[in-house]
């Protein structure tokens, strides 16, 4: 069986939710411990006036999320909304 690459796009209300200080910071951190990308919107930290150093570290910062997705889908990923 093929290994899987998996990224998970963070936009929108969701970008808090990868900040330092976050509820959810443990379990962001288990993602990336498995090797999981995580991938944080531009335009989502600027509408909420996050920085980059608000962020968890090895979150990736991308210009846009819906980009992203559809950049990754046009390579042939498969996109499941969560």
């Amino acid at each position: 069986m093929p290994e899987a690459q998996i990224e998970v796009v963070f936009h929108q209300d969701a970008i808090k939710g990868l900040t330092k200080d976050s509820e959810y910071k443990d379990a962001i951190r288990e993602l990336l411990s498995k090797g999981i990308g995580v991938m944080a919107c531009r335009n989502s930290m600027n509408a909420f006036s996050l920085k980059e150093e608000d962020l968890l570290g090895n979150v990736k910062v991308v210009k846009s999320g819906v980009a992203e997705i559809v950049r990754k889908q046009a390579e042939g990923w498969i996109y499941l909304r969560l």
